[in-house]
């Protein structure tokens, strides 16, 4: 497993400004936190789709093609990093 928060650089308030990532080894999305700059929260995994925010069926890119791309900056983060992230903005709002 793989876990990754990834910012993304940009202007419009429809669009996440915060990724948070639970990757299985061949990065596919198990799990994924959106975060919006206005405090809005999307979450995903296979069972659950919360403010349109959805598991994607493709691959992510890798870690160096993402960090290639200047208007993304990626970090590696732990289990309990993300874990932390779900609990704090995503916990209690899955039915």
């Amino acid at each position: 497993m793989k876990y990754l928060k990834v910012s993304w650089i940009h202007n419009n308030e429809d669009y996440p400004i915060d990724f948070y990532f639970e990757l299985d080894d061949d990065f596919n999305e198990l799990k994924k936190i959106e975060i919006y700059k206005n405090g809005l929260v999307g979450y995903a995994d296979k069972e659950n789709e919360i403010n349109g925010t959805i598991v994607s069926e493709e691959k992510i890119p890798s870690s160096d093609e993402i960090s290639k791309q200047k208007e993304f900056i990626l970090v590696e983060i732990t289990k309990e990093e993300f874990y932390k992230i779900y609990i704090e903005r995503v916990k209690g709002k899955i039915i």
